[in-house]
């Protein structure tokens, strides 16, 4: 891919993973991603006439070289998507479609555009990069929101940092640059990459405590323990001295992250006291640590126990053809706006009776709502097979297998307990498994 067209598509596709990452963080950056987006497919577009004269066969048979034995890993993505897409055929909700393929469709163009162009080693790592400097950015633009009160971000919550009203995106988007990060530094410990590494998580670590997100810092503490090990463990084979130097650096990382969260934490205080809560805030205005001492005391899943026990119970009353293929697309939105549960209704009383902002929160539980036994088996089989993709990363290279086993930990964990329209709808489902699986073909023969 080193003809202009090719260069041209891999610059794009760079521009759309960083604002993949930094909407994701964000909640919007108006024609930014769309146009970045639509360049990226223009400039394939003159790569694929040029290159494969439009043929999808010679593209395929080209693309597909490198990782032609673990082709069943994007194939049943493919198939899960299509399994999907049919879902929608016989639901009863055109709107809902709309609003989920909008997103998932130029989705999968990149995770195409990913197979195409970033099989390089140094390609690839040039687009991990783009995913710490997203992270970067995102953190960057919240404490400014923070310090200057609301510019160039509003403000959501009073005594908690997001960009968006989903604080839980907001943390794991951060989440996921402060890991590309260790692995960057753990694929090549340099000085450099190590401070850097350690920069990173100077900025993001307080901000990711902050959000409240109690996903996101359970997330993050295995996080750190396993990339942490790796990355001390590689150090300490190329270096005594460098060992010692990231060992110094942690602590300063940690200590700078207490100072910090308490210099905010401040911040907020006085801009309470002279302002009030922020205008519109969702929820009751607890702060961060409330949030920590709920999951303490057996909070944690208080709303998602309620949200599944409805979801549980609605498919429970599935028979005959129902069972195999769900009620359609959209349904598993469509039945919390017309259930009449009591505990559900009195624990989203503040949503005051909006419509479709309740969804099924477990992409599992949401495929059989929605597609039945069919769609349900689609999207573990999409899972499994990038379970099965990792382990053979591992035992490659455990470097790698640790990092995309945490990545894809994520991943499957947030949409295990969250997340609006399912696996499918999640940007780091088309990007992390995408990279894993061009990483396991520059490890192994897979031709």
């Amino acid at each position: 891919m080193d003809s202009a067209a090719g260069r041209l598509t891999a610059v794009f596709l760079y521009g759309t993973v960083f604002l993949l990452m930094f909407e994701l963080a964000s909640s919007g950056n108006g024609l930014l991603l769309p146009g970045c987006t639509a360049l990226a497919g223009a400039a394939f577009l003159w790569l694929f006439g040029a290159r494969w004269h439009f043929s999808l066969l010679r593209w395929w048979r080209e693309i597909s070289r490198p990782w032609r034995r673990a082709w069943w890993a994007p194939g049943l993505m493919g198939l899960y998507l299509a399994v999907d897409m049919a879902s929608f055929v016989y639901g009863n909700s055109r709107e809902l479609a709309f609003e989920k393929y909008r997103v998932t469709l130029p989705l999968a163009f990149v995770g195409g555009g990913i197979l195409t162009c970033f099989g390089e080693r140094k390609r690839l790592e040039t687009a991990l990069k783009m995913i710490c400097w997203a992270s970067a950015a995102a953190g960057g633009a919240a404490w400014i929101s923070l310090v200057t009160g609301g510019w160039p971000f509003p403000l959501w919550y009073s005594w908690r940092m997001s960009l968006r009203r989903d604080y839980n995106m907001f943390a794991v988007a951060l989440l996921a640059g402060m890991a590309t990060a260790l692995y960057l530094a753990c694929l090549c410990p340099t000085p450099l990459r190590l401070g850097a590494a350690a920069a990173l998580w100077a900025e993001l670590l307080p901000a990711v405590w902050l959000s409240g997100s109690r996903r996101a810092v359970l997330l993050l503490a295995g996080t750190a323990a396993v990339l942490g090990s790796t990355l001390a463990w590689r150090v300490a084979k190329e270096s005594r001295k460098l060992a010692w130097g990231c060992a110094c650096g942690a602590a300063a990382v940690a200590a700078f992250a207490v100072l910090a969260v308490w210099c905010a934490q401040e911040r907020m205080e006085r801009r309470y006291e002279a302002a009030g809560p922020v205008p519109g805030e969702m929820g009751d205005g607890t702060a961060a640590m409330q949030r920590y001492e709920t999951a303490m005391t057996g909070g944690l899943f208080t709303k998602r126990r309620a949200i599944w026990r409805v979801g549980l119970a609605e498919a429970a009353r599935y028979r005959g053809k129902t069972i195999l293929f769900g009620k359609g697309g959209g349904w598993s939105i469509q039945l919390y706006d017309e259930t009449d549960d009591r505990e559900l209704l009195a624990l989203y009383g503040g949503l005051e009776g909006e419509k479709r902002l309740l969804s099924a929160h477990n992409f599992l539980l949401a495929d059989y709502l929605e597609g039945g036994v069919l769609r349900l088996l689609a999207g573990i089989g999409a899972a499994l097979g990038l379970g099965a993709t990792g382990w053979a990363l591992l035992r490659a290279n455990p470097v790698d297998g640790a990092y995309y086993a945490v990545m894809l930990g994520v991943t499957l964990t947030d949409n295990l307990i969250s997340n609006r329209f399912g696996l499918l709808y999640d940007r780091m489902f088309w990007i992390f498994p995408l990279f894993m699986l061009l990483t396991l073909a520059q490890r192994r023969d897979l031709t």
